[in-house]
Formats: structure tokens, sequence, C-alpha cells
């Protein structure tokens, strides 16, 4: 009944975006609060003990929520990724001809590029559990620049051994 207007409408549009857990603990803490300080026996310590228990919940909760949304928010990355890769894999020849492209260039964005696509296919291939295939056909690829120690020293980086 002391809350104002404001106030509850802040309060609801909490719980409409999910954050329900929060709100029940800071009402609590409010409701709490003011049942100790209208209470005449209350200590002051007793009160702030109360206070600081309630807001140790809250941040627990708090965390706990930041924690569930870190992980929601990797789980849709790595959706978005394996959709991407997949894509890769279903035009890989396409892609070995752009890495090609790219490290025909001879220069540091070229072999950059050709690096993070073949960084990308070596993935799309493993995500279809044919490393084996992948490796082949690298094997075909590489031997025109074994001598462009820069492009082969970012393959290296990337995780792409030849």
């Amino acid at each position: 009944a002391q809350l104002t207007e404001e106030k509850v409408q802040s309060t609801l549009l909490q719980i409409l975006n999910g954050q329900s857990r929060i709100c029940q603990e800071t009402l609590q803490i409010a409701y709490q609060t003011d049942k100790l300080k209208n209470k005449t026996t209350v200590i002051g310590e007793l009160e702030s003990a109360v206070v600081r228990q309630q807001y140790q919940k809250v941040q627990m909760i708090e965390q706990q929520q930041e924690e569930q949304k870190g992980l929601q928010e990797e789980r849709k990355r790595q959706a978005l990724r394996n959709h991407f890769l997949k894509t890769v894999y279903q035009e890989k020849d396409k892609y070995w001809q752009m890495a090609g492209n790219e490290a025909d260039k001879a220069n540091s964005k070229g072999y950059d590029s050709a690096a993070q696509h073949l960084l990308n296919l070596a993935q799309a291939y493993q995500l279809n559990q044919e490393t084996e295939t992948f490796d082949l056909r690298l094997a075909e690829f590489i031997p025109p620049y074994l001598r462009k120690h820069s492009f082969i020293k970012r393959l290296h980086r990337q995780g792409i051994n030849v």
C-alpha cells in the first residue's frame, strides 16, 4: 500500500521481463525492513542483519540469472555458428575456391582471409564428422603455398596443421 505508482509499474515491468525472483526478493526486503521499523523492540543490528541477508540473497539470485543468461547467449551463438558451418559444408567447393583466391593474393589480408576460410571449412567438416576428408583436401590444397611462411604460420595459429 505504501508503494508509489511508479514503483508498482517498475516492479510489474521487471516481472514481465523475467525478473520475478528479483522483484520478490526486493519486495520482501522492503516488507521486512518496514515491518522491523514498526516494531519498537527491534534492535538496529538485527534490522541491518536481516537487510544484509536479504541483500545477499538478491545478489545470489541476480548472479544466477546472469549466469543463466550467459549460457543461453552462448547456446544461441553456438547454434548460429553451427548453422553457418552447415552452410559452409554445403558450399564447401566455393569456400575452398575462396581460400585459394585469397591465399593467391600473397598479402597479409589475403592470408588472414584464406586462413579463416580454411578454419571454417575444418570446423564444418568436423561438425559433419568428416575430418579425414578435410585432411585429404587440405593436403591437395597446401603444396603451392608451402613456401608462403606467413600463410603457414597463420594456419598454425588457427590450429590447422599442414
